[in-house]
């Protein structure tokens, strides 16, 4: 057997290691100890000091010479920019509407409540343009002053946009809307003037035997428009209107029962009823004669062939050409014929707790404040308020106690008592004090003076009575 020996050549002889770094042989092979700040076989690769991300906050890493610099964000310092000042949300909230503001990246970042967009929160989104109107179905879209939107549904849509179609629920559906969930007679609903609302479901009417009745009070006197109206619609289950039948204003109310011409029922003493006060208005049918009510007292009649049945919606706050301002309170309608002495019950009672047979019989929608789509300007206001007289200045009620009418001016003419007679006081001092008794003035009077009793005058003063 013969042994071979190799001899090892020095690998550090070629001097591979770069930038200063220390070789070490190895057998056949070569290591290298690099310098800091680089790496590699042979120290060739200088090391990337921000490859580990070492600056914090979003401030941006520079590699340098054996080292990295953080540039940092605005708000914050250190060496890897992880000490943090006071920040632009917590000096300068740029974050309009109730906007979340956050810092990223140095930079301030605003995320928007609801119905706000925009760099800062600025801008409520219009739901209600042309373009992107939201409420579906012929729904009317108003802007709430807070952000957001109320869409007013047509009869027979409900749901936050009008996209719940209540004429192709199932009846069960429809008989649970149907009822009242709580009458509660004891409350109001003011509108402003920018329209009105329908009851949710239609119900059914006997036309020829039927009352309804209202509280009502405009907002200020000389107001107009319908305030309540009785509409027709095509069967239980569709409430597409066909024709206004009833509609209640300021000066009487008109009825058109489709079986002839419009007819037009005034007020007893053709009373207006805008003079910012309270009435109670009720329209009462018995066979072909239907009567108008007011405050308990009863107005014109006129003859009509009213049609037999009917289901119908209400419409409280006006019409879209004529919109009402005011209060309306305890709108009820009933199945039978209320006469006059029921209706005047309701007057004086202002029926918040008659339970009687002769006030609840027949009656098919009382006063519920769910039963009706809420819409713009629609306010519910408690308690109520009805039958409470409204004073205005200068005005005062009349001998019968129930209207406002202007106060007479008192003509009397004011009366003047003086103690004494005129004072005349002449002093050896240049100045000196007057006293005198004060005049007294009886009815209506308007006193000037420019001397009071006490003070201290020069010369000569003098004291008259006068008014």
């Amino acid at each position: 057997m013969s042994l071979c020996l190799q001899e090892d050549y020095d690998e550090c002889v070629s001097r591979p290691c770069l930038h200063n770094g220390v070789c070490e042989n190895n057998f056949d092979d070569f290591y290298c100890n690099c310098t800091d700040g680089w790496t590699g076989k042979r120290c060739e690769t200088a090391i990337n000091y921000c490859s580990s991300d070492p600056c914090q906050d979003g401030a941006t890493c520079h590699d340098v010479f054996h080292d990295y610099f953080c540039q940092c964000a605005s708000g914050y310092d250190g060496r890897d920019c992880s000490i943090g000042g006071p920040t632009i949300c917590e000096v300068a909230n740029p974050c309009q509407n109730g906007g979340n503001c956050s810092m990223k990246a140095g930079k301030a970042k605003c995320t928007c409540p609801p119905h706000f967009t925009g760099d800062e929160c600025q801008c409520a989104i219009d739901y209600c343009s042309e373009k992107n109107n939201i409420c579906k179905n012929g729904g009317s879209c108003s802007m709430m002053p807070t952000g957001g939107f109320v869409c007013s549904c047509q009869p027979g849509f409900t749901g936050s946009t009008c996209e719940k179609n209540s004429n192709v629920d199932d009846e069960k559906t429809r008989k649970v809307e149907h009822s009242c969930v709580k009458v509660d007679r004891n409350v109001d609903i003011e509108f402003d003037g920018r329209g009105g609302v329908y009851s949710l479901v239609p119900f059914q009417v006997g036309f020829s035997s039927s009352s309804v009745g209202a509280w009502v009070r405009y907002a200020a006197s000389n107001d107009n428009g319908t305030f309540l109206s009785v509409h027709v619609v095509k069967s239980e289950f569709n409430a597409e209107l066909t024709k206004t039948v009833i509609s209640m204003s300021e000066t009487g109310v008109k009825v058109n029962f489709g079986s002839g011409d419009e007819v037009s029922l005034v007020y007893p003493k053709a009373t207006h009823i805008n003079n910012g006060n309270w009435h109670y208005v009720a329209l009462s049918v018995k066979d072909k004669e239907i009567t108008v009510h007011l405050d308990g007292s009863t107005g014109s009649s006129e003859s009509v062939t009213p049609v037999e049945s009917a289901y119908v919606v209400l419409r409280l706050g006006g019409m879209e050409s004529a919109t009402f301002r005011g209060v309306l309170s305890l709108v009820q309608v009933w199945n039978v014929t209320r006469n006059s002495t029921d209706i005047k019950e309701v007057f004086t009672e202002k029926a918040t707790d008659i339970t009687s047979p002769s006030y609840t019989q027949g009656l098919i929608a009382d006063w519920c404040w769910d039963s009706f789509q809420p819409g713009p300007g629609m306010t519910k206001t408690y308690p109520s308020t009805r039958g409470q007289t409204v004073y205005t200045a200068g005005r005062m009620l009349d001998t019968d106690g129930s209207t406002c009418v202007k106060r007479t001016t008192d003509k009397l003419p004011p009366r003047a008592t003086c103690p004494t007679n005129d004072v005349a006081q002449v002093a050896a001092k240049r100045l000196f004090e007057v006293n005198f008794p004060t005049p007294t003035f009886e009815g209506q009077h308007t006193v000037s003076k420019n001397h009071k009793s006490g003070s201290i005058h020069s010369n000569v003063m003098s004291h008259s009575c006068w008014t």
